[in-house]
């Protein structure tokens, strides 16, 4: 019981980190209503993309070439690499926040809403939020899996749970509260992370910061592994700025609502790019398709079995789900099942999106996303305009669909990965 318990550790861990981020929208939800949670997690939204431009591809870089240093005991070559990769994340991650807090302050001087005073809090925590984030993909590639889940976004939104419920019981908060704890918990979630990664490898990199330890055509590479990975970010965030421009704060709250109950259909993929994405990475440096394959195609299988089980769940009980959020979140049912339907489809089509960048396909990948987002972008407006959040919810789903398929057929035709159920 004890090894099963300890092998089943890396997926329990992600499910509860990808679990606390439900769970986060509801206690927003039931605290400050619809409109106010809008605001929130429209600010939370682009702060996060902001924090993916500022890392300028870090993550991506380390997740391709770390998980083969480690498994091959080259510390001291990964120890040079992660060093340099930390000096560029700082100074991406600096601009980017004084640039979200200025936006922020501006807005929030022009139209008073709590939603430029999120913005600017928020904002600050994009450095840290982003090392955490890079810590994340060292201590998977390190074998750290459960740890790695925990920073990458879990310790942060778990931490930031407990001090908004245990203020609000004592007193009346503002909804910007919500964002000053989050700025506090990705602070802690930083440090802590970096304690992990000192422990996870015996780092023997002593030398002094070098720039040639990453060459040009690396850092071009990352570049366009961070260009392809923000446009997808892009076009999954598209849906709720639509209906917070086209229609209301109210909606917008609305749509978030539904999406993170649609995201945990996702989340039984995600949970497997946990242990996936470094051994593929390993695979691919050994040129090892078939056997990247095999992996993949059972991945596929098992996710869209669990993924089908969930989805009727939701279906039959998406009224009763979005009730959890209070009053006012009623007309989130209908979007739910259009998300449960959609993200079932999805799960049938593979890993696509975390493997075109490590196959070498980023350039291709960044292609199809700023084709999906030419025709989501403005499917999805106009849907928000006419029919709100289920209507856009409905529009994603059927780009989100179309971007993945393609994938997977280049995937197979370049790569030669099969990654779909077949």
């Amino acid at each position: 019981m004890i090894r099963a318990l300890m092998a089943r550790g890396p997926l329990l861990a992600r499910a509860i980190t990808l679990g606390l981020n439900l769970l986060l929208a509801v206690v927003v939800a039931r605290l400050f209503g619809a409109s106010a949670s809008g605001e929130f997690f429209l600010a939370f939204t682009l702060v996060n993309f902001a924090g993916m431009l500022g890392r300028l591809g870090t993550e991506n870089y380390a997740v391709k070439v770390l998980p083969r240093l480690l498994h091959s005991a080259e510390v001291r070559r990964a120890g040079d690499i992660l060093k340099a990769l930390r000096r560029r994340c700082a100074w991406g991650t600096a601009v980017a926040a004084l640039a979200m807090t200025g936006a922020g302050l501006s807005t929030w001087w022009v139209t008073g809403s709590d939603f430029g005073l999120h913005l600017a809090m928020l904002a600050i925590s994009i450095p840290f939020a982003s090392f955490a984030i890079l810590n994340s993909v060292v201590l998977r590639s390190a074998e750290r899996v459960s740890r790695g889940a925990f920073a990458e976004t879990g310790l942060t939104q778990g931490l930031t749970i407990v001090v908004v419920l245990v203020a609000s019981a004592f007193t009346d908060l503002s909804p910007i509260f919500v964002s000053i704890a989050y700025v506090c918990s990705s602070v802690a979630t930083g440090l802590i992370s970096r304690v992990w990664v000192r422990g996870a490898a015996r780092w023997q990199s002593g030398m002094p910061y070098d720039r040639s330890v990453i060459q040009r055509t690396e850092s071009m590479s990352m570049l366009t592994m961070m260009g392809s990975s923000v446009l997808f970010f892009a076009l999954a965030s598209t849906p709720l700025f639509a209906v917070g421009i086209a229609s209301s704060p109210r909606e917008a709250g609305v749509f978030n609502a539904a999406a993170r109950f649609g995201n945990l259909i996702a989340l039984i993929p995600a949970l497997q790019t946990t242990y996936l994405i470094p051994r593929v990475a390993r695979g691919l440096e050994l040129n090892d398709s078939l056997a990247v394959s095999q992996q993949l195609r059972l991945a596929s299988r098992q996710a869209t079995i669990a993924s089908v089980v969930v989805a009727s769940l939701m279906i039959v009980l998406s009224e009763q789900l979005v009730r959890l959020f209070g009053a006012g979140f009623e007309e989130a049912s209908t979007a739910l099942v259009v998300f449960a339907i959609g993200h079932a489809v999805i799960a049938s089509l593979g890993q696509v999106n975390p493997i075109m960048a490590i196959a070498g396909l980023e350039r291709q990948s960044m292609s199809l996303v700023m084709g999906s987002l030419a025709v989501g972008i403005p499917a999805m407006i106009i849907a928000a305009a006419f029919g709100g959040a289920s209507a856009v919810a409905g529009a994603f789903m059927l780009v989100s669909i179309a971007y993945s398929l393609a994938c997977s057929i280049l995937l197979y035709k370049r790569v030669g990965i099969k990654c779909f159920v077949h």
